[in-house]
């Protein structure tokens, strides 16, 4: 034992001296996150720390800056072009035989989001090289030699002979028993031309999530995981073709230097925008032709994995030599004073009139320039946006606070011209701005244009702190129209309208009220500071600060602001800092505003009670069923216990907060039938639920349970007693229960087989939402 932490904590040392080394250098940003690559992302960090020691010479000699740097340099260049050896390929010139092999395995469709190619060649289906061949081809040119010994230190000599066997690249009998390099099956998939973008540019990389045999699927200890290249049963030769289906999570390359699986950042959603492109956070390859050819091999995907961040950094650093695009502002179509005049004329306009209008204008403009990343926001024309939301207590409050920084500042936001309430939701009609939002082009900024931008909003700052508060001394601090505060980080505040506040000790006592006293020890030291109130933004975050050619160009989204604390800016971004990278909280945010460290500490302690109420929530018990919320061992981490409960509980407590939420959990034992693909029993006793809940007085408000399994172990009962449940009404409530009614013709497929137990075929249970809230008034709300 003594050994091996030894050994570790040798391993650790000589990878955090190098990558201290690359930290200390004068290199641009681009260029130390590529060299950061070379070690975080090799199979053995200390083998590959151990030859950038090497080659740059001491990992201790720290004083010589220029001399270090010149070697660091030079060693990036080297890097750069062997990674670019592993850049995926496009293979056009491919023989008519391996196309027509690569196309029935694939079933024709993108591999990605399994659509298939479009009329007139609209979308195209690419024939795409996961790993080039000739990355491997042995270097002759004498003065590159040295790239194959960096090659070895990154990959280990093993894999690289591996590798070099896979593609006949070992030796002269190696290549006479392998087919051509680029003909390889498991090297090739298909990919349409927008996936086929992000892929190459190493925005992509996957992890395997589930290796089915033969329609078995493999236990998870022997899957093969390409993200540390070991190799497994998997990939055995004799066994490569008798592997059905490969499933894996996606994972997006944050060019923040954080990596986030896809999914996980907001929108909460099954894909997720990357570079413009919906991108799935689960891939699984079907091979579609088992007899006939292999699935992709899993450890290609583990090389590209390996390579992805130096390739993509290694394209930024190229967009960063090209300079910003050059951009067109939006011109005014009209004079200031016309628009005015136009803009009184309109609001003189029926209500519901112009609710209309904005609904037909919100279909224009996404079908001129299409939905955009924030959701409830559409561009229109004429370089318009509109909001709509359920909660018009923040288009109020927005409104109000756009016509303050026109009114008192030179704040570059954009201008209210309409907000309106229809019978569902509320409107706000407001000008655009130039730029894109900062998140997403962070990571191309230069040190020199990161220093103007932290410049720039310091002075932002400095203009909104000047906003007085002409509300009067009653409330000191309230939202921007004067009204009780609206802000997500108050527990009930978007809820309730009396958040008004005379003082700042109010203001604690209300942070304050619903955390335990442990908690409220550790905020004490900062609510004993009497700050300044000033007029604040709320939130901060990236996706609110639009850059345009690396200037500050607007900030968007004022629905929060109002007068509050001189630190409540500083803490909002911190208490979402899952929409910042560590460059904006460490380079931009910790410099714009001054040293806020007490407050933080007290205000981290309080956010773990944001929203009280959902940390106490009861469990309802049937069947003699488990109370258990989280994996205590590392079998029930694996199966996932306790995951899809946290999702349910999630959305129920967006929907119906401050409601007090209960967890149904039973017991039961559903009926069992084994088939080929489900030889355990998985299935779940939802019936044994669903009579209970409807057996029950007082009926739940909200319900979230979903049922759609590929499997035969769908109980019969289940499935032919939910078709003909009926809305069920209860006259104290405004809500009703309502069932979705499936195909009758899958249906009575799934009765069929059923009876007649076919357990080599596996029914499909048509994937509905059971029960779902009948008010209107969740019509567009995405929690």
């Amino acid at each position: 034992m003594d050994d091996n932490a030894g050994q570790l904590s040798m391993e650790g040392s000589y990878s955090s001296q190098a990558l201290a080394l690359i930290s200390s250098s004068n290199l641009a940003l681009s260029d130390k996150r590529i060299l950061q690559a070379f070690v975080e992302d090799a199979v053995d960090p200390k083998l590959s720390a151990e030859y950038l020691r090497k080659s740059t010479g001491s990992l201790s000699e720290l004083d010589n800056g220029k001399s270090k740097d010149l070697r660091l340099y030079q060693f990036l260049n080297d890097w750069t072009t062997l990674s670019t050896r592993f850049q995926p390929t496009a293979c056009d010139d491919l023989p008519r035989a391996v196309k027509a092999l690569v196309r029935a395995r694939d079933g024709s469709r993108c591999c990605f989001t399994g659509l298939p190619s479009r009329f007139f060649g609209r979308r195209p289906l690419i024939f795409t090289c996961i790993v080039p061949p000739s990355a491997f081809t042995c270097t002759k040119t004498a003065h590159l030699k040295h790239l194959d010994d960096m090659l070895d230190a990154f990959i280990t000599p093993e894999k690289r002979q591996w590798a070099c066997s896979l593609f006949g690249n070992a030796s002269s009998a190696d290549c006479s028993e392998q087919p051509h390099p680029e003909h390889r099956i498991d090297n090739l998939w298909l990919l349409s031309s927008d996936v086929y973008r992000p892929f190459s540019q190493g925005r992509v990389q996957f992890t395997t999530s589930e290796v089915t045999f033969a329609g078995f699927p493999l236990p998870k200890s022997e899957y093969i995981n390409p993200y540390t290249l070991t190799s497994v049963k998997a990939v055995d030769a004799s066994l490569q073709q008798t592997v059905s289906m490969f499933s894996y999570d996606v994972f997006y390359v944050n060019l923040s230097k954080e990596q986030y699986r896809v999914g996980y950042l907001p929108p909460w959603s099954s894909f997720q925008t990357v570079l413009g492109l919906d991108i799935p956070i689960g891939v699984t390859l079907k091979n579609r032709s088992p007899n006939l050819c292999a699935l992709p091999n899993p450890e290609l995907f583990g090389l590209h994995n390996r390579f992805a961040k130096a390739i993509a950094y290694k394209l930024v650093r190229e967009e960063m030599k090209e300079g910003w695009p050059s951009t067109e502002e939006p011109k005014a179509f009209m004079s200031a004073p016309l628009r005015r005049l136009l803009q009184n004329a309109w609001l003189k306009v029926p209500p519901a009139l112009r609710v209309w209008t904005y609904e037909i204008m919100k279909k224009i403009g996404c079908y001129m320039y299409g939905p955009t990343k924030m959701n409830c926001v559409q561009r229109l024309p004429f370089n318009l946006f509109l909001k709509w939301s359920i909660r018009p207590a923040g288009h109020v409050n927005e409104a109000r606070a756009m016509d303050l920084l026109e009114e008192h500042t030179e704040v570059p936001a954009p201008r209210a011209i309409d907000r309106v309430r229809g019978p569902e939701l509320s409107y706000l009609l407001m000008t655009g701005l130039p730029g894109t939002m900062l998140g997403s082009v962070l990571y191309r900024f230069t040190d020199a244009e990161l220093v103007q931008l932290v410049e720039d909003l310091r002075r932002v700052i400095w203009q909104m702190r000047s906003i007085r508060n002409p509300y009067g001394p009653d409330s000191v601090i309230r939202n921007a129209a004067g009204l009780s505060c609206y802000d997500f980080r108050i527990n009930d505040s978007v809820r309730r309208d009396n958040f008004k506040f005379e003082s700042e000790a109010k203001f604690n006592e209300c942070l304050t009220s619903d955390v335990t006293d442990e908690a409220r020890q550790k905020a004490a030291s900062a609510h004993s500071i009497a700050h300044e109130i000033c007029f604040t933004h709320g939130d901060l975050n990236m996706q609110n600060i639009l850059v345009d050619k690396g200037k500050l160009s607007g900030i968007v989204d004022w629905e929060n602001a109002g007068w509050f604390p001189e630190y409540w800016d500083y803490t909002k971004i911190r208490w979402v800092s899952f929409r910042a990278s560590q460059r904006y909280l460490n380079d931009v945010v910790d410099r714009v505003f001054p040293d806020y460290k007490l407050e933080l500490e007290g205000e981290s302690a309080l956010w773990q009670y944001v929203r009280f109420e959902a940390y106490t929530f009861t469990f309802d018990i049937i069947a003699n069923g488990s109370a258990q919320q989280s994996p205590d061992n590392a079998t029930q981490f694996d199966a996932g216990t306790g995951l899809e409960g946290n999702l349910d509980a999630e959305t129920l407590i967006a929907i119906d907060y401050p409601n007090p939420l209960i967890a149904f959990t039973t017991g039961g034992s559903p009926p069992f039938d084994p088939s080929a693909s489900t030889t355990t029993d998985t299935n779940k006793p939802y019936l044994t639920w669903l009579n209970y809940v409807l057996a029950q007085s007082d009926l739940p408000q909200t319900i979230s349970t979903s049922y759609g399994d590929d499997k035969q172990t769908v109980p019969y009962a289940y499935a032919t007693r939910m078709p003909a449940i009926r809305p069920t009404r209860r006259p104290r409530h405004n809500h009703a229960l309502r069932i979705r009614r499936p195909r009758r013709r899958s249906h009575r497929r799934l009765a069929l087989q059923r009876r007649q137990k076919h357990n080599n075929v596996p029914p499909l249970l048509p994937r509905f939402l059971p029960l779902r809230h009948h008010r209107r008034r969740y019509k567009n709300l995405r929690p």
